[in-house]
């Protein structure tokens, strides 16, 4: 047999740590380093007092490194807060988005009670020409007649449950609800005496019903006897949390239904002895074999009786024909039916699946001070030195206090970094540091005022923030619990684009956006293949959208990207047309640095002391000279984020202070004029800040499926000369994006971005990345909107969507085919 290979999490008795190895080790560095200076190693030697004292507290620590991994996450009351220390329950994380059609039927019969059976099949091409793939007809079948309002809000509540659980690049393109044929059931049974036949009655007709109509059945999560399920097999697919559908349990939709699979379910009920006679009846017509559905629109059902008259099910015990009553019959069929709809609505207790995590709350960083366990006659402990000893004997004890205090603080601070576990690894963390530190007391030292400094926390924070390289080790944490749910967030490409911050802002920034996508992992993970609910009143941004625009660290906007320009009144133009336009100004002078007027000098990089919303930034900068006429040229706006482009020109015969932007070495923008040196510098940082939050706020991704935008009239087809791309809409996303923020002007940081799509786009989905200037994506979005506010109309017009959808597939395709490169022979 082969041993398993491991490595066990506790450590042999002779690891390193304990008292006795490390005794001797440091015997041996004693006898290495000490020579013959130190020979006596025996319990009376000062030396070895200090030195058992001290291997005595390490055990201790170390000891308190070896408690269970759930005792270092528990608060004061031994639960573990698991939101806040980026875990969770195995219901929310191993359960995935709807991705098969049982996955869609599993989360609709789980969202509606109403629907007693749903199937799904993936539509049938109706033109040749235009084989649009990722349609679904769904067929419904529900438990019992409605009509009017009550109708409309089932199909609704179905259809909001599909849109909502949509993935991309696949949408309904057929619904109907099936017509229910009744059917009565004709028996003779025996059954065994001393059994209510109104109880087995009704067992007997809900058990056929259930079957005849292809009912689903659901398992409760309390129901499972050994051996239980695993968590991935109970979370394989979408979590549904009324119950555990069984995927043999889904029965498929069926034209005919043999009579003998009766049998099997009236024979498991305990009271049934025999089964004398057993058909199915409808209007006269009795089928003893095999019914069968003349329609495609038809499903089975089972009638059960309104009277005692229409019951037709003989139930004998010895011959004899047992009377029914009939209203304990219904009384107890209503409760069976009652039980059963009720644990297709009950939310289930999960609790019941795996106990809820906890551990024993430890106060790690409580420190004793090795100083209290040292003989009194060397004057260290709580009794202190007699105050009638010798002034020579006070400050030898003061001195080895001195000596033992930087033992014991590197001691406690270890302490205090274990307490900090929690902290530590927590995404939602907001300390600045990765090592903990804490002071010690007069408590707990004697005397410890004496040689203490004053503000130890402060000044021992200072020291230990010195060998705290806190971005390093809090990125490789925030990679240890991005591994656990199998993700990685690898930045490092992104330094190389950190053009809206600072050397230092980068670092802090990167961590920012590890915890944030930590925080979001779930939804992150599990849908990123998940499509706008586009029938909703607020669509929300696909997972593709929001996973990719966080990956390359853009603000993904809920709306449009235009908006910031737009809500600023900014008009974006070229240098040329800039300078042309305000060529006879002198509020917009262009200054030339080699004329000897003015003495220029840069202003220092100021870092904001809180982020300000866009509008009070752009409060402090709208008397400045382009800001003035809502004109921004394009230099300006890409590389007035860099402070070093700002100058401060100090005319010499007015003794002002000119704030400008180089345009050049040589030639520079007049901004402003300023009465003093620092106004102009504070102005050059709102100015900076501003330009920022607007490059910001421009950048984020659109997410087109060209499925939706397929013509519901044939007149209304897009057509194209391209026969390599013949289909349009099938598996087709168009991902836009902005081409006039300094980062998206990069043609590196366009590679980096169009490969980070392509990596998290579904395997089956072509995207066609385009990226638009300023006029191309205002016209884009103008487009988009209008298709998206009929789509989302409450009563559709078809025509008027046809008509907003075929703009938008045109504009995509001719800008697509713009960009595309050019062919070379």
């Amino acid at each position: 047999m082969i041993d398993s290979v491991s490595i066990d999490r506790r450590k042999p008795e002779d690891s390193g740590i304990s008292f006795g190895r490390l005794r001797t080790d440091a015997i041996k560095l004693i006898e290495q380093f000490s020579g013959q200076q130190w020979t006596d190693y025996n319990l009376h030697d000062p030396g070895i007092t200090i030195l058992e004292q001290l291997l005595y507290a390490i055990t201790d620590l170390a000891y308190r490194t070896e408690f269970d991994y759930e005792d270092y996450l528990a608060e004061l009351d031994g639960r573990i807060n698991l939101e806040k220390l980026g875990l969770h329950q195995p219901a929310e994380i191993l359960s995935c988005r709807a991705t098969t059609l049982l996955d869609f039927r599993k989360m609709i019969l789980n969202a509606v009670p109403e629907v007693d059976n749903i199937w799904l099949q993936a539509m049938a091409s109706q033109d040749s020409k235009q084989p649009y793939q990722g349609l679904y007809q769904m067929s419904v079948k529900l438990s019992q007649e409605l009509v009017g309002d009550a109708l409309a809000k089932v199909i609704e509540k179905i259809k909001h449950t599909f849109y909502q659980s949509r993935n991309l690049c696949e949408d309904l393109g057929h619904f109907d609800i099936v017509e229910n044929i009744d059917y009565e059931l004709c028996a003779e049974i025996e059954i065994d005496s001393g059994y209510n036949p109104a109880h087995i009655l009704a067992r007997i007709y809900f058990g056929c019903a259930q079957r005849i109509s292809s009912s689903v059945l659901i398992s409760g999560y309390d129901q499972f006897v050994d051996p239980k399920p695993s968590f991935d097999q109970l979370f394989d697919g979408p979590y549904t949390e009324n119950g555990f559908f069984i995927d043999r349990n889904l029965p498929p939709r069926q034209s005919e239904f043999v009579v003998s699979e009766l049998f099997s379910i009236i024979n498991a009920i305990d009271a049934v002895d025999h089964i004398q006679a057993l058909s199915l009846s409808r209007h006269g017509e009795t089928f003893p074999d095999t019914i069968v559905s003349k329609q495609a629109g038809e499903a089975f059902d089972l009638k059960v009786p309104n009277s005692a008259s229409a019951i037709k099910v003989i139930l004998k015990t010895n011959g004899r024909v047992l009377p029914v009553a009939f209203s304990d019959f219904m009384a107890r069929y209503d409760e069976i039916n009652f039980r059963y709809n009720r644990s297709r609505s009950t939310p289930q207790d999960l609790t019941l699946l795996y106990p809820t995590l906890e551990g024993e709350f430890r106060n790690l960083n409580q420190y004793f001070s090795i100083q209290n366990q040292f003989p009194a006659n060397y004057g260290i402990n709580q009794m202190g030195v007699p105050a009638s000893a010798a002034t020579e004997t006070k400050a030898k004890a003061r001195q080895l206090k001195a000596y033992l205090l930087i033992f014991e603080q590197f001691l406690t601070n270890n302490l205090a970094s274990l307490s900090n576990i929690r902290e530590l690894f927590s995404p939602d963390s907001k300390q600045l540091s990765s090592y903990a530190s804490q002071s010690l007391s007069n408590r707990q030292i004697n005397d410890l005022d004496a040689i203490y400094p004053e503000n130890p926390d402060q000044i021992i924070k200072q020291i230990v923030a010195k060998f705290d390289r806190y971005h390093d080790r809090k990125s490789r944490l925030l990679d240890t619990l991005l591994g656990m749910y199998g993700e990685s967030f690898n930045q490092n490409s992104l330094r190389h684009f950190s053009d809206y911050y600072s050397k230092n802002e980068v670092e802090t920034v990167i961590i920012e956006n590890k915890t944030a996508f930590l925080e979001s992992i779930v939804k992150l993970s599990r849908d990123r293949g998940s499509a706008i609910h586009y029938q909703s009143s607020n669509p929300q941004p696909c997972g593709l959208a929001l996973r990719v625009a966080m990956l390359l660290g853009m603000a993904h906007q809920d709306g449009y990207l235009c908006t910031a320009m737009r809500e600023q009144c900014l008009e974006l133009c070229g240098d040329q047309t800039y300078q042309q336009r305000f060529s006879d100004s002198a509020a917009f002078a262009l200054i030339d640095s080699k004329g000897g007027v003015f003495d220029f000098s840069q202003p220092s990089l100021e870092t904001p002391s809180d982020l300000l919303p866009i509008t009070e930034v752009q409060s402090k900068v709208a008397d400045l000279a382009p800001l003035k006429v809502n004109l921004l040229p394009e230099t300006l706006f890409k590389n007035g984020i860099y402070i070093n482009r700002y100058r401060i020109a100090r005319d010499q015969s007015t003794d002002q202070y000119h704030l400008t932007f180089m345009i050049d070495d040589d030639h520079h923008w007049l901004l402003n004029s300023y009465p003093d040196k620092a106004a102009a510098a504070r102005t050059a940082n709102d100015l900076r800040q501003y330009l920022i939050l607007l490059n910001k706020r421009s950048e984020g991704l659109h997410v087109v499926e060209h499925l939706l935008l397929r013509p519901k009239d044939s007149a209304f087809v897009l057509t194209t000369d391209d026969e390599t791309d013949f289909d349009f809409y099938s598996f087709k996303i168009s991902i836009v994006l902005p081409l006039w923020s300094k980062r998206c002007d990069n043609n590196e940081f366009r590679l980096l971005a169009e490969e980070t799509i392509r990596l998290n786009t579904p395997a089956h989905i072509l995207p066609k990345i385009i990226w638009f200037d300023l006029p191309q994506m205002q016209a884009f979005e103008w487009l988009y909107q209008q298709w998206l506010e009929q789509i989302t109309e409450t009563d559709i017009d078809a025509r008027l969507v046809d008509q907003a959808a075929l703009a938008l597939a045109r504009f995509l395709n001719d800008q697509h085919k713009a960009n595309l490169p050019e062919t070379v022979e």
